[in-house]
């Protein structure tokens, strides 16, 4: 049977553009509230199988057009930092914005609460939220993960990638669990 990987057990956070089998992947978007895909994305596929924690999907702007994650139809996503402060009582939130689209996943990672979080990203949208978040980004060479289960805003364009507290926590997500062959990089185009 062997030993569990070094990723056995960890908590992680989903985007809710992921296709999660029976589980709802809304876009951020009341109208898709009742759409559960019958599959899971190929990178969720690899996660769990590697022994990963699902904790769950997280907010981002609708259909990944946005660069706030305040302006979602299932409330804002605050920045963790915001909470941390002494005058959050008396700020207006859209000053700590936590970053769109990947916004919720970002906080969730700077937070604790999940150990890593996978995001998409067509133009800042992993990047972006995780500078605002005190958290690490990851947008990879575009066709390096599959996109297969990723709701795509640009596809020619957006590219998974993952958010964590630390570059060697990203290094161990790619390195066992997400990396690909060579050869499917060169005939991916």
């Amino acid at each position: 049977m062997g030993f569990p990987g070094s990723l056995f057990g960890v908590p992680f956070a989903l985007k809710d553009c992921f296709s999660t089998k029976k589980v709802g992947t809304t876009l951020g978007s009341l109208m898709l509230s009742n759409y559960a895909p019958s599959y899971n994305a190929t990178l969720v596929d690899r996660l769990l199988q590697a022994g990963c924690i699902l904790l769950g999907k997280t907010n981002m702007d609708e259909f990944s057009m946005g660069s706030s994650s305040l302006k979602t139809r299932f409330g804002p996503v605050k920045n963790p930092w915001t909470l941390a402060t002494d005058i959050a009582s008396k700020i207006d939130h859209d000053w700590y914005i936590a970053g769109g689209s990947s916004g919720g996943s970002a906080a969730v990672v700077a937070s604790g609460v999940a150990k890593f979080a996978l995001g998409s990203d067509t133009g800042g949208s992993i990047r972006n939220p995780a500078a605002l978040c005190g958290v690490v980004g990851f947008k990879p060479t575009y066709g390096l993960l599959s996109r297969y289960g990723l709701v795509p805003l640009v596809n020619s364009f957006d590219s998974p990638g993952i958010l964590a507290r630390k570059v060697d926590d990203i290094r161990k997500v790619m390195r066992k669990y997400i990396s690909v062959t060579v050869k499917q990089v060169m005939y991916s185009f």
